[in-house]
């Protein structure tokens, strides 16, 4: 059995799949839709966290993310917990569940220069206009959430990492590292945008090695406050005035246009913790 945790805010919620919608910008049709998660510990962080009228601030120390309490986590051992597709290791490039190792796989190549993984947590990102009076109600995905995930490249050059806040419009944050160990964060709406800040270097990082990959979606007033962390040392943190509103989150890999160098990305320990919010 997978190690799989969804926790609802009320018992009884009822169902609430991913997995039949898009992710940013893709076409829906799975090619592009697409661990035993730890929030890495260190040393005992002290996290403030202050909760008024939707908005959430936590005071925020260089160390680490917030320890925000656990809604999903995924180590992939099964290939029943909600992500696309089965990992195809004889294909120029695949995507899916890699059940070799209990990973997941995200390969962009010629055909598929960019690989999108919607994650299938059990949270709407809408409030239902007409809902089942009868029916309990299925909880929404927080204002305020950290997403972490491991990642290793097993081949190629190109850039990968998470989203979050993604519509079917193509509208999303992204975090994003590169084979090179350049950090950045960026803001699409409607499938256009760029940088929120300069790309960092990451000091010391090996893209062939396992990486902790962890990002921060923060309501700050009016205000989103993104930030990502990279082996447990804060590279990133930026506010956008102009927030974008909750959505979905997940994982992707690219590669620039017309490259020939396919490169392929595996996953693991994917979890998503945040703060209570009701239906």
């Amino acid at each position: 059995m997978a190690h799989t945790v969804q926790v609802a805010w009320q018992e009884g919620t009822t169902p609430y799949t991913a997995a039949a919608r898009r992710p940013p910008g893709g076409p829906g049709d799975g090619s592009r839709r697409t661990s035993r998660g730890r929030l890495l510990a260190g040393l005992a962080v002290a996290a403030a966290l202050l909760v008024g009228g939707g908005v959430a601030v936590w005071a925020m120390l260089p160390s680490g993310p917030p320890d925000l309490p656990p809604l999903f986590s995924d180590d992939f051992t099964s290939t029943s917990s909600g992500w696309s597709g089965t990992y195809d290791p004889d294909a120029t490039d695949s995507y899916g569940y890699i059940t070799s190792d209990f990973t997941y796989g995200l390969d962009a190549g010629e055909y598929n220069e960019e690989r999108w993984a919607q994650a299938p947590v059990p949270y709407a990102t809408e409030k239902n206009p007409t809902p089942d009076p009868t029916a309990t109600p299925t909880p929404m995905i927080p204002s305020t959430l950290v997403i972490g995930v491991a990642a290793k490249v097993r081949s190629g050059s190109g850039e990968f990492g998470m989203w979050c806040r993604g519509d079917d419009a193509g509208t999303y944050y992204e975090f994003t590292l590169d084979t090179s160990g350049n950090a950045r964060i960026r803001r699409i709406l409607e499938k256009a945008g760029g940088n929120l800040a300069a790309p960092v270097k990451v000091d010391g990082f090996n893209p062939k090695e396992r990486n902790q990959i962890q990002v921060a979606c923060e309501e700050n007033g009016g205000a989103t406050r993104l930030t990502m962390w990279i082996n447990g040392k804060r590279v990133h943190k930026v506010d956008d005035p102009n927030g974008l509103p909750t959505g979905d989150i997940g994982l992707f890999a690219r590669i620039p246009k017309g490259s020939a160098n396919p490169l392929k990305v595996v996953y693991d320990d994917f979890e998503m913790r945040g703060v209570k919010q009701q239906p």
